[in-house]
């Protein structure tokens, strides 16, 4: 094992290791979101319990991600349950062009999204969308602008009831909420960035309908997601009484061209680390080391498979 070595940031973490450590990229979201601190957290434990030396890689959404990792380009990747299904599928995001160099090697936690609006808005349900400014197009987190989509849908809100305000990710489009340039976007519950907003200037959730037609409409639009009811929580700030939000799975995933025996260092560590993986982010104490491999409709890497077969999983 090697000794942690201290957190720098730089457009990028890196991890200091010793010098014959075998150095892996990790790709993730723009910073302040909660890909990117559910990637800090993952490469911390990486390399505390593993020879390995992880580096983290904030830039584009899931889909940028995704294809860099099926190149090789990146050795690993944080990814949502619904892009990830795409892009092993090759869908619209990805162009018909199946990623089938993807494999999975843990399900880590779920990620929830939900309708964001400030707090002294007088936006109380989704019906109140209508005729607001909209954040839309997400163009450097294309994932983003389905997860914005399907709560529309679920809500039954058009496009053309809308006016949209075009934003480059969901952690700008935030900050055009905060500056009073939007009044309606997406967003995770547990960011960073949704802290900062509560402490800027106060931010609540919409609840979107959980109808089995508003389910549908949802699923449709972003296949992998679910809408669930949550309920006020620390860890939510501007969630102050129950509501349904719009949720997938946060996937920890490879290159399939990843040596087996990295993955399965990988796949031990995060199983035997769970309190250390809370202390580096605290919505990860949803991880369930024993339900680390479900069936998510894309390949595990054989590293992690065999991880899973030794301990009987």
């Amino acid at each position: 094992m090697k000794i942690l070595g201290s957190l720098a940031m730089a457009g990028a973490i890196a991890f200091a290791g010793v010098g014959h450590a075998q150095t892996i990229s990790l790709g993730t979201s723009p910073q302040g979101s909660a890909s990117y601190l559910t990637g800090a957290a993952v490469a911390k434990i990486i390399d505390q319990a593993t020879d390995l030396n992880p580096r983290v890689i904030p830039e584009g959404g899931s889909e940028v991600s995704l294809t860099r990792v099926n190149a090789g380009d990146l050795q690993l990747a944080i990814a949502t349950t619904p892009p990830l299904y795409q892009a092993w599928l090759g869908g619209t995001e990805y162009r018909g062009q199946k990623q089938e160099n993807i494999r999975v090697i843990a399900v880590l936690r779920t990620l929830r999204t939900g309708l964001m609006v400030r707090k002294d808005s007088d936006i109380q349900t989704t019906e109140d969308i209508k005729g607001k400014r909209v954040a839309d197009g997400f163009a450097r987190v294309r994932a983003a602008a389905l997860m914005l989509d399907a709560k529309l849908a679920a809500a039954g809100v058009s496009k053309d009831d809308v006016t949209l305000i075009p934003v480059p990710d969901g952690g700008r489009a935030v900050d055009d909420l905060v500056a009073g340039n939007l009044d309606v976007t997406s967003f995770s519950l547990s960011s960073g960035k949704t802290r900062e907003a509560e402490a800027a200037v106060g931010i609540r959730f919409i609840s979107v309908p959980d109808t089995e037609e508003a389910k549908a409409r949802a699923a449709e639009v972003l296949p992998g997601s679910f809408i669930e009811r949550v309920e006020p929580n620390p860890q939510y700030p501007g969630v102050t009484e129950p509501l349904n939000v719009l949720s997938s799975k946060y996937v920890l995933t490879a290159s399939a061209s990843l040596d087996e025996a990295v993955v399965y260092q990988i796949a031990k560590a995060l199983h035997e680390n769970k309190q250390a993986l809370i202390e580096a982010y605290a919505p990860m104490a949803e991880f369930e080391p024993d339900n680390m491999h479900p069936d998510v409709g894309v390949p595990y890497h054989d590293g992690a498979l065999k991880f899973y077969s030794e301990i009987g999983k």
